[in-house]
């Protein structure tokens, strides 16, 4: 059986969705364990959460180093986009990965790790993702901007798998990784590898998005890790995706995070027909291109055409 750690850490979100405003607890250590809880795999967290953190941790091997403050961000989304401000943010933490994994899920989100924790931990899984957000987000007047670091960058070129959106890829202008996903929310995603660009649609739904990108790219290692076919890897990523938006996972009215856990033991196997199913439907639409831009472009028209 594959097993799996997650180097990411807990935050506070302060959500701002359609005139809706909340507070919930969040953070790629929250998110990224969804999946593999979901599929029965077993998961190793390492990370961080502020002492200030409001809610109780669920209880997964690991390490979690407890931080003088949490990272809290505000996140606002408006017509697809989102526009987040950071209110608190700890020190950098060095933190060891002390085996070696089949997977490995590694992703900051505001330069909560140090490098050489990064460097480290790049090395201890057969299949390494990384999600490149916390990697090139600053803080301006409280805002969070994006701004590109060379010494960053190539330390992330090495990684198996590298996942960012096409804001992100806008602001690094490359390719990172032996295989490079770029998502474009509700249009869908792209994988590129060697010269190819493969394009998969989302399987489109309405909901709260926060949190996507850390299940996508947990589902995406893990089905890669299993088939190492990047389209099966890509549908079922997007369909776990659709999955969270649409709260089947959880409601975002869970009063503490315990409630998610017992929830997903119960409709275990609801969700992973549904993902599946979706996956299934999703693998019938991809589409294979020779240019990024001719791959955005298709995304935008073919999602146009079919919300």
């Amino acid at each position: 059986m594959k097993d799996i750690f997650v180097l990411a850490s807990f935050t506070i979100d302060k959500i701002i969705i359609k005139g809706r405003k909340y507070t919930q607890w969040g953070g790629p250590a929250f998110y990224a364990v969804l999946p593999p809880v979901v599929l029965n795999l077993p998961v190793y967290l390492f990370g961080s959460y502020g002492k200030d953190f409001p809610w109780k941790i669920p209880k997964f091997p690991g390490r979690l180093i407890q931080t003088d403050v949490s990272i809290v961000f505000e996140h606002t989304y408006e017509n697809s986009t989102r526009k987040s401000r950071i209110i608190s943010y700890p020190k950098p933490v060095n933190i060891e990965i002390p085996r070696i994994f089949s997977v490995g899920f590694i992703n900051p989100v505001f330069n909560e790790f140090t490098l050489n924790t990064i460097r480290k931990a790049m090395k201890r899984a057969r299949i390494v993702g990384i999600d490149i957000q916390g990697f090139i987000r600053k803080v301006k007047n409280g805002n969070v901007v994006l701004e590109k670091d060379e010494r960053v960058l190539e330390i992330l070129q090495n990684a198996d798998i590298v996942k960012m959106d096409l804001t992100e890829f806008n602001v690094v202008e490359k390719f990172l990784g032996k295989v490079c996903l770029i998502t474009l929310a509700e249009k869908g995603a792209i994988a590129k590898k060697d010269q190819e660009f493969l394009y998969i649609p989302t399987y489109y739904v309405e909901g709260d998005p926060t949190g996507t990108g850390d299940v996508f790219l947990s589902a995406f290692l893990i089905k890669f890790s299993e088939t190492r076919d990047i389209a099966k890897a890509l549908a079922f990523a997007n369909a776990f995706a659709s999955i969270l938006v649409e709260g089947k996972i959880f409601t975002r009215k869970e009063k503490d995070i315990s409630e998610v856990f017992k929830k997903l033991k119960k409709d275990t196997a609801h969700i992973i027909k549904l993902v599946n199913e979706r996956t299934e439907l999703l693998l019938g639409k991809k589409k294979r291109f020779t240019s990024i831009k001719d791959a955005i472009r298709y995304a935008y028209v073919f999602q146009s055409n079919t919300q």
